[in-house]
């Protein structure tokens, strides 16, 4: 070391003899007056930079470090062996090697003891989680030290043991729902068993209730048949007996009975209602006929509390696809209720044809001036068994099931029944009906119209009837007894047979021009006798009117029936029904073609009591379709028509060969010109002029004009042209 004062004199060395001297002098006599230059500066600028400066005293280069001591301008220089000083650092810096090298191997065994000491714990802790994960929830986590780790493990343990109590809960959770869903199941089994026998038993009711009324409408209407029957033909002969003490009874019996029977009806239509037995029956319906029909039913109920009965007819009413029996039925029930409750006031029937949403509907709308009904009373009035008042019962009578099932009626044929009515003032029952019968195809028409027939019916109702015969096939002997009273009265030839087989065997031997057919009978019943009548050849033409308690039309029309009848019958509706099919004249049928129906109807009555049958055409073109199935041994032709008129069709009729041999009589009130006769000479056998005659007078030349044609002769040629 070298102290030095700020004038360069060494205060301190290692070396006596330098002390007190001057740096400079001393390392020029060592040779080295640069170290005392590089020394000088450095005081003087106060550089503390280490010096490395060849030695002076040996070969190896000289380090000197400066350092100032500012109190007094002193330098402390440090002078070192390069060789001295490398060789301490040297083995410092191997010991420190040697140390860190130590240091270093300890750590790694101390990380991997530290290591081991803290995977180890999660390393079993993973080894348990995941044989959790496997579902093992007995699996033990023991905890090994009582860090945040063995906190974990205890976590994870706690953890498990709810798990696992859990999963047992579980498992006795399911055990129970299982056990629960096993005795619901058997009791659902036994509701099911339970239900499907009150399923079975409720159908078995269903048809013991069909068979019930199948059979009350058997048991009921056979003996009200026997008694309307006779009552009816009783009063027929009391009155040519002039026994008129007994008439009045009798007529009491008829209208007791007819009542009862309105009754049994009613209640009849109304179980199969409620059973789900009634059904609608579609069929071309002429809404004009049937307001006729209508109307002249009721006109007797008018009368009888004196009322006076109006019809108000729409514009081209048409006709309807609808049920026609209950439409019948409805109207009837409402015009007797009016009648019922009225008197000496006005009941009006209206019918009109309307358009809504595109589809055209039916309106019936009876009116009264009768009792009218109070406010609170109206919502009551279509309720089974309920009348406005009890009063009305006692004073009117009634069972309160008329409106009920009129109803339901028109409902079932897709319309409704509504009313208005104030008290004292009146009523009006209005019946609204589709034209059409929602979701049926058009069928064979009801009792009272005339079925649509195919061309083989037609001929095999007016050519093939070798007999002239009616044979009534019914098991009931009272029913066979009242048919053949009633039409032996009506001038027919009639045979019974009382069982199916006997049926079919006397068809065989008589060829009956008509059978009359039971449906309700032992061993053969009348299906079976209608097929076998149908599939024989000999009678295969023979036309069969279904006469039964058993009202299935669309069955009997679709085996070959031409016509359906009701029981009990009504006497009137049986003649008409029969005189379509069986005519008992032997001159021939008259075709006559007016468009007048009131005219038309006078002449054809004119011409029944001469003994001819009718067929009748309202213009040319009907009259054609009618000569397709039917020719007649002579024509009555009006000449001013709608559609085609006579002379049109006078040149139809000509142009065919087969038609050529039919007399026409021409009877018109149209004033013929030159080229109206020119065009009618050689055509007709005659023209007689409706207003050239008075009525009476006219109707005696038609009978002298058609007696007098050479008509005799069915093969006979007629004009040509």
């Amino acid at each position: 070391f070298l102290l030095l004062s700020a004038q360069q004199l060494i205060l301190y060395s290692d070396n006596a003899a330098y002390i007190g001297r001057s740096i400079k002098d001393v390392f020029q006599e060592l040779g080295r007056p640069d170290v005392a230059i590089a020394l000088e500066q450095a005081s003087v600028s106060r550089d503390t930079h280490m010096l490395q400066l060849a030695g002076w005293e040996s070969a190896h280069t000289q380090w000197i470090n400066p350092a100032m001591i500012e109190s007094g301008g002193w330098m402390l220089l440090s002078i070192q062996d390069e060789h001295r000083a490398l060789a301490f650092l040297t083995h410092q810096q191997a010991r420190a090697v040697t140390i860190l090298g130590s240091v270093f191997v300890l750590s790694i065994v101390a990380i991997w003891l530290l290591l081991a000491w803290v995977t180890r714990p999660l390393r079993t802790l993973s080894q348990a989680v995941e044989e959790i994960g496997k579902g093992k929830l007995d699996t033990n986590i023991k905890r090994q030290s009582q860090d945040e780790i063995g906190d974990l493990a205890a976590s994870f343990s706690n953890m498990v043991r709810q798990l696992s109590s859990r999963e047992t809960a579980l498992k006795e959770l399911n055990e129970n729902l299982e056990k629960r869903v096993k005795e619901r199941t058997n009791e659902l089994t036994l509701l099911q068993v339970g239900l499907e026998e009150a399923r079975d038993a409720a159908e078995a009711a269903n048809a013991a209730k069909s068979a019930f009324l199948a059979n009350m409408s058997h048991e009921l209407r056979t003996p009200m048949n026997a008694i309307l029957g006779y009552s009816e033909m009783l009063i027929e002969e009391a009155e040519d007996l002039e026994q008129d003490d007994f008439i009045s009874d009798l007529q009491k019996i008829n209208q007791a009975g007819t009542h009862l029977l309105a009754l049994i009806n009613d209640v009849l239509d109304l179980s199969k209602i409620e059973s789900g037995k009634m059904e609608a029956f579609a069929e071309p319906i002429d809404l004009n006929s049937l307001i006729d029909e209508v109307s002249a039913t009721a006109q007797p109920l008018m009368e009888k509390n004196s009322n006076r009965f109006s019809i108000e007819r729409g514009q081209q009413l048409g006709s309807a696809q609808q049920d026609r029996t209950k439409i019948r039925q409805t109207l009837f029930n409402l015009l007797s209720n009016s009648a019922k409750f009225t008197k000496q006031g006005t009941v009006t029937l209206r019918v009109e044809r309307i358009q809504q949403h595109g589809e055209e509907w039916l309106s019936f709308a009876v009116s009264d001036t009768g009792i009218g009904i109070a406010a609170d009373k109206i919502e009551h009035v279509f309720e089974e068994f309920t009348q406005a008042d009890d009063s009305t019962t006692r004073d009117y009578g009634g069972t309160g099931l008329g409106l009920a099932i009129s109803r339901r009626f028109c409902k079932l044929l897709g319309g409704d029944l509504s009313i208005h009515s104030e008290l004292g003032e009146g009523s009006t029952f209005t019946i609204h009906l589709p034209a059409t019968l929602p979701g049926t195809a058009p069928q064979h028409p009801a009792a009272g119209t005339t079925p649509a027939k195919t061309e083989t019916e037609l001929e095999s109702l007016h050519q093939a009837r070798p007999g002239s015969t009616i044979l009534v096939i019914d098991d009931d002997p009272e029913a066979c007894e009242i048919m053949e009273r009633y039409l032996t009265k009506d001038g027919y030839t009639v045979v019974t047979a009382d069982s199916g087989a006997q049926g079919l065997r006397l068809a065989h031997e008589i060829q009956p021009a008509v059978i009359t057919l039971d449906v309700m009978m032992p061993s053969m019943d009348g299906w079976s006798v209608l097929s076998a009548l149908k599939a024989d050849p000999i009678l295969h033409n023979t036309p069969v009117i279904m006469v039964t308690m058993v009202d299935d039309r669309t069955r009997g029309y679709s085996l070959g029936a031409v016509d359906y009848l009701t029981k009990p019958v009504d006497r009137q509706l049986l003649h008409k029904t029969l005189s379509r099919y069986y005519s008992t004249d032997d001159n021939g049928t008259v075709l006559l073609v007016e468009d007048d129906k009131e005219a038309r109807e006078i002449m054809a009555r004119t011409l029944k009591k001469s003994g001819w049958a009718v067929a009748e055409a309202e213009n040319g073109q009907e009259a054609l379709d009618i000569l397709d199935s039917l020719q007649p041994r002579l024509i009555l032709l009006d000449l001013m028509m709608p559609v085609m008129d006579g002379f049109d069709f006078l040149a139809a009729l000509r142009s065919r060969p087969e038609w050529r041999h039919i007399s026409v009589i021409v009877i018109t009130a149209k004033d013929l010109t030159e080229d109206d006769r020119e065009r009618l000479n050689g055509r007709v056998e005659a023209v007689l002029e409706k207003n050239a005659y008075p009525r009476e007078q006219l109707l005696e030349r038609i009978r002298e004009a058609v007696t007098s044609c050479n008509i005799g002769k069915a093969d006979s040629q007629g004009p040509s042209d």
